[in-house]
């Protein structure tokens, strides 16, 4: 029982410090306003993204230089702005739907001096409608990267917005589909059942974070029967690729 206590006073400091760090963050976005807040911590964010995300890069390595790229779950867009610099003749579609996190999208590529993102103010699923998301608040802070869809009533900040398919969006685009990114907060067999046709169609590469068994196991039965497998993974970020496409480099070395 003894060799225990270590163990349980390591968790309850991780506890008391993710504990400070959400007071620390209420009382920053009450200081300066959600606004301000969401665009300092995208700056910051996008200084520190390469060590904190290194399979997010993998997958930017991998994405062909031209086509198009969709962001589904965008959030602040730091991804969206980093395909854009990194792919400058591709186009990217960055969907979000949560209004803070979607001004501060725009003041980001604004701050970025990208012309090649479209910003779409709405979730994406495999039924075209509404939906509503709940927003956690913790501490007093809006924690804006766990919105997810939810039924009835949810803890935190609710917005009903609208829903949409990527089937029905991008299937009367004649331009090739490249890179999908999807991280949806549980919504991401919804999100690729709305896509089956457009999977099916130009398979492009695709990058999930899935960060739970069954969810994983519920993608892999949709993407297989399209010629999908996993190509590589990080951690719980999963990159797909078609089985007929040509062999993927191996980790570290350039696309």
């Amino acid at each position: 029982m003894a060799g225990n206590t270590p163990l349980k006073a390591n968790g309850d400091f991780n506890l008391s410090v993710t504990a400070i760090k959400r007071r620390l963050q209420g009382v920053l976005q009450r200081a300066l306003g959600i606004g301000h807040y969401l665009f300092f911590f995208a700056v910051y964010t996008t200084a520190t993204w390469r060590l904190a995300e290194p399979a997010f890069f993998r997958f930017l390595r991998l994405i062909p230089n031209s086509g198009v790229i969709i962001d589904v779950g965008a959030n602040l867009g730091v991804t969206a702005c980093y395909f854009a610099r990194r792919k400058p003749d591709s186009q990217v579609f960055a969907f979000e739907p949560i209004p803070w996190n979607v001004r501060t999208i725009r003041r980001m590529i604004a701050f970025s001096g990208v012309h090649n993102v479209s910003v779409k103010p709405y979730a994406i699923g495999n039924r075209s409608g509404e939906v509503s998301l709940g927003v956690p608040i913790v501490k007093g802070a809006r924690m804006h990267a766990l919105g997810r869809v939810c039924e009835g009533d949810s803890a935190g900040e609710l917005f009903r917005v609208p829903c949409r398919r990527l089937d029905d969006l991008f299937l009367t685009n004649s331009r090739h589909i490249s890179a999908l990114k999807v991280d949806v907060e549980g919504f991401e067999h919804e999100v690729l059942g709305g896509a089956l046709k457009l999977l099916q169609r130009d398979h492009p590469l695709v990058y999930c974070e899935l960060w739970d068994n069954t969810r994983l196991q519920q993608c892999m039965e949709l993407l297989a029967p399209l010629g999908y497998d996993i190509a590589d993974y990080i951690g719980d970020n999963y990159i797909f690729a078609a089985r007929n496409a040509p062999a993927l480099p191996a980790a570290g070395q350039r696309a």
